[in-house]
């Protein structure tokens, strides 16, 4: 039996080849393969986080409520509509003539206002005076005629001649004393008795009024010719409104007339719609416990009237105190307004007044840093934008809407919430 040849020492250190097995084992792959399948696959990941980015809605981030610090100070606040009034006189009476004759002069002008005493015209050259009565003249006043048109005359003597008579009716000596007195003041004949036709009497004086048209110097007058309309004593103040401004302007409103350099306050009364043109009216009346609006200057209203008069209405009545941000007003559990101060000290406060986004209140001083809340504010905030924001990095807000993650006030069980919710 040959013996096998043994290994050449080549031959030695050759290993042998695996066994063959009947299970297929995993094929292996080369290193540089595996590295490049591994770079691919972080891109794609990569790709498809920047295609989800780039493809779906961008998502809401949470805003913690934020405030701002605003300073306070002292200062008014109101609001005043700048409208226009009129003014029309309303013909109370009309005066006749009692005398007839021709109309020699119109010493009172036109129109205009008349006083006790007061020439209004002449008529054949003599003078016809205004004196103050309720009963018209009707009759000669002279010695031993009793009745109210002579008390008339004594009231006249006695208030504007201080000639000591007692107005009782009745023409005797004293009365015909203080005629004759009366008269040779005037440049008249002293006759103790006093013309039908010299006098006309009207309740008021004095008083506006204006001459007929149709009256001019020269016209031949009859007893009972009607010569000028009078007015009462104060002339009567309207105010047309637009539906626009009924919103603002409400019966009871005060205002303030401007008028030749005079301020004559006044208040709104009824508005009424015009039948013929559906415009609103709003009547004029003077002040509670006034009798008139212009008095003792209405004579400065001509007779003809006067449109335009300056009107300023208070809206909302001016008050004085300590302004705010309107977003600077929370309210507490109990509805009861405050302010925080800017180091969360919740200030009680009283709302006088609010105008546009300001607040005039009580409670805090001028000069105080208080905290305004803004647009970035979860439930409790105003809303309103901050009025200066937090200095030197003082009182910001951390996620949870504390200022320097302390507790904010705000985040309790009685959280003051903002006073325009």
């Amino acid at each position: 039996m040959t013996e096998p040849t043994p290994p050449t020492l080549r031959e030695a250190h050759q290993p042998e080849p695996a066994a063959r097995s009947t299970v297929r084992g995993r094929k292996r792959f080369p290193a540089g393969i595996l590295a490049l399948v591994a770079v691919l696959v972080l891109a794609g990941v990569g790709l498809g986080w920047a295609g989800r980015t780039l493809l779906l809605p961008p998502q809401e981030e949470h805003t913690a409520r934020t405030y701002a610090i605003a300073t306070t100070n002292e200062g008014s606040l109101g609001r005043t509509l700048k409208m226009a009034v009129a003014a029309q006189w309303q013909s109370a009476s009309r005066l006749v003539a009692k005398r007839a004759g021709t109309l020699t002069s119109i010493d009172s002008g036109r129109s205009g206002r008349i006083g006790a005493g007061d020439v209004l015209y002449t008529v054949d050259l003599s003078p016809v005076y205004v004196l103050p009565g309720t009963v018209p003249a009707f009759r000669d006043l002279a010695k031993d005629v009793e009745g109210e048109d002579v008390a008339q005359l004594q009231a006249y003597l006695f208030d504007y001649w201080g000639w000591g008579l007692i107005p009782d009716g009745k023409f005797g000596n004293a009365t015909e004393r203080a005629l004759k007195a009366w008269q040779k003041d005037q440049d008249l004949e002293e006759t103790g008795m006093l013309p039908l036709g010299q006098v006309l009497f009207t309740p008021e004086l004095p008083v506006g009024f204006a001459w007929e048209d149709e009256v001019q110097v020269g016209s031949e007058l009859q007893s009972g010719t009607a010569l000028v309309k009078v007015y009462g004593s104060s002339p009567s103040f309207s105010m047309r409104i637009a539906d626009t401004q009924l919103g603002a302007i409400r019966e009871g409103l005060t205002l303030t007339l401007n008028h030749d350099g005079h301020q004559w306050p006044a208040r709104i009364g009824t508005i009424t719609k015009d039948e013929e043109t559906s415009e609103l009216i709003a009547e004029i009346l003077p002040p509670e416990g006034s009798a008139s609006i212009c008095a003792p200057d209405c004579h400065l209203i001509p007779a003809q009237g006067k449109r335009g008069i300056e009107a300023s209405i208070v809206v909302i009545p001016e008050a004085t105190g300590t302004v705010v941000p309107i977003n600077a007003l929370r309210v507490d559990a109990q509805g009861q307004p405050l302010i925080l101060r800017e180091d969360g000290e919740q200030v009680p406060v009283q709302v006088l007044t609010t105008v546009g986004g300001q607040a005039v209140v009580s409670g805090i001083e001028a000069g105080a840093r208080v905290r305004v809340w803004g647009e970035g504010a979860t439930s409790g905030s105003s809303g309103g934008a901050p009025s200066e924001a937090p200095a030197d990095g003082q009182g910001g807000a951390d996620s949870d809407g504390s200022p320097d993650g302390e507790g904010d006030p705000d985040t309790e069980g009685n959280a003051p919430q903002s006073a325009n919710s």
